[in-house]
């Protein structure tokens, strides 16, 4: 009597079961923004969503800790789908879900290996996590004791992905063939997919709905300043990379005058040739020694920002003058995109790689000025770069007032050419000398209140590199008062 009892009630349980319909799935981050949830691709977990047949809302939900979803439904007819919580796309309680590498669960009554899930919490976040950077060079870069293709953070290396089995579904274990019927039946129930929200009808018992979360690499960067301007001379200035973890960074080229400061980056990630510089490799390096850090916590629908510090030097090009670079650089996405970088503009301040400075000098000392009074200026020249000239590469102008009379210039180490109211000086210069050239003249004996102010300039052209940069001094302003004459 018993067992008729037992075997009702299994019918009863059976045949209700039998009645019920099934929606399952997960909710992924979309790294390449294609609607199509891949092998590497990480699911959600706590991701709140809502259910609705026929646009009318039946329950809520959230996403279990593997980033999966599992609901019973009693109508097969109609048009069933998940909708995301737009809230939780920017909370931080959601998290993603990964998987290691297969590794062996040491126990007596298990063989073979299995996945493990791997939670990226806020945690890790907070402290960041070391990074097997370079997966082919034999080292352990972030001492967990794997290396290479055998640490899970090169699982989608292009050097490890043939050494990768592909990934068991961690919920479901059925064998292949009738996980591959199931995929097949609940591809042909999907009936559109979007960011945040997937829609179809059952076509069997069941209906798989997988919901992407496209991923926006570049909003973040927003945070940030859009351009850091420095000026600098002849010193060191660090340079803020910040970037999206999940895109690589693109290199770029460098001006003569701007190179790395560190010894292993300029080896390793610079071309002192084009003056290419492989910002991947420089984040590489930095990674390991855990220079980067970590800008913001990653939300559903943004990556995090890293930041690393690259610190450049500018260095002595053979040129001078003012001179300016942008540091702006690029990277290329998951989605295949490319984004713009917050950039540096430098601006190097050149004016004074020369010295060119006056002086003037009355007759008697008195420092009042009379008519026909001799005058003395004496103009200073200094080389302040890190380079020698020479006379084919100096022009000293002396501009003088057409009244004066007697001009005549005088110079060491140089020669001066007298011209109507000017004087062309050329000469050499080494770095760090400096040369004097005097200029001397007679004010004319009747001035008037019309005409009783004179100018004295220099103008200095400095050829290099193919190009002449000016420096010129303060001229230097003579006024005789009227009344004197």
């Amino acid at each position: 009597m018993k067992q008729r009892h037992y075997l009702f009630l299994f019918l009863i349980s059976f045949l209700l079961t039998g009645c019920g319909h099934e929606l399952k799935g997960r909710v992924f981050l979309d790294q390449n923004n294609n609607n199509k949830h891949e092998q590497d691709e990480p699911a959600l977990a706590n991701m709140g969503f809502a259910l609705t047949r026929n646009d009318a809302e039946v329950k809520k939900g959230k996403t279990d800790k593997s980033g999966r979803f599992k609901l019973d439904v009693d109508d097969k007819d109609g048009t069933y789908c998940i909708t995301v919580v737009e809230a939780d796309l920017l909370s931080l309680d959601v998290t993603r879900v990964a998987l290691f590498k297969k590794s062996p669960l040491h126990s007596p009554f298990l063989k073979g290996e299995k996945w493990k899930f791997h939670f990226l919490n806020q945690a890790h976040a907070q402290v960041g996590i070391p990074r097997e950077v370079n997966c082919d060079n034999g080292d352990d870069d972030d001492a967990d004791g794997k290396k290479d293709c055998d640490d899970s953070d090169c699982a989608n290396d292009a050097k490890c992905v043939d050494n990768n089995p592909p990934v068991e579904d961690p919920v479901d274990d059925k064998g292949d063939d009738e996980s591959e019927k199931d995929d097949k039946k609940n591809e042909d129930g999907v009936s559109s997919t979007e960011s945040g929200k997937a829609c179809g009808t059952l076509s069997g018992s069941a209906l798989e709905l997988n919901i992407p979360i496209g991923v926006d690499y570049s909003a973040q960067l927003s945070n940030f300043d859009a351009t850091q301007e420095r000026e600098k001379r002849l010193s060191h200035i660090t340079l803020d990379l910040h970037y999206p973890e999940s895109c690589r960074v693109k290199n770029i080229d460098f001006p003569s005058f701007i190179e790395p400061v560190d010894a292993e980056l300029k080896e390793k990630t610079f071309n002192p040739d084009s003056h290419e510089i492989s910002l991947e490799t420089v984040i590489a390096i930095l990674q390991v020694r855990n220079a980067c850090r970590r800008s913001n916590f990653e939300t559903a629908i943004h990556d995090t920002i890293r930041t690393c510090p690259l610190e450049i030097i500018l260095t002595n090009d053979g040129s001078v003058g003012d001179k300016q670079f942008s540091f702006a650089p690029k990277a290329l996405c998951p989605d295949e995109k490319e984004i713009e970088l917050p950039k540096t503009d430098i601006e190097v301040d050149g004016h004074d790689d020369f010295e060119v400075a006056q002086s003037a000098a009355d007759n008697n000392g008195d420092g009042a000025w009379a008519p026909g009074e001799a005058v003395t200026i004496q103009t200073l020249v200094k080389n302040n770069t890190a380079m020698d000239f020479t006379d084919d590469d100096l022009e000293l102008t002396l501009t003088t007032p057409s009244q004066v009379v007697n001009q005549r210039f005088e110079m060491q180490g140089g020669q001066c050419v007298p011209q109507a109211n000017s004087g062309v000086c050329r000469f050499a210069l080494r770095f760090g000398q400096q040369i004097t050239v005097t200029t001397r003249f007679n004010l004319p004996n009747n001035i008037d209140q019309n005409s009783n102010t004179f100018s004295v300039g220099a103008k200095l052209e400095v050829k290099a590199k193919g190009e002449t940069v000016p420096f010129e001094a303060s001229p230097v302003v003579i006024t005789v008062p009227v009344g004197n004459q």
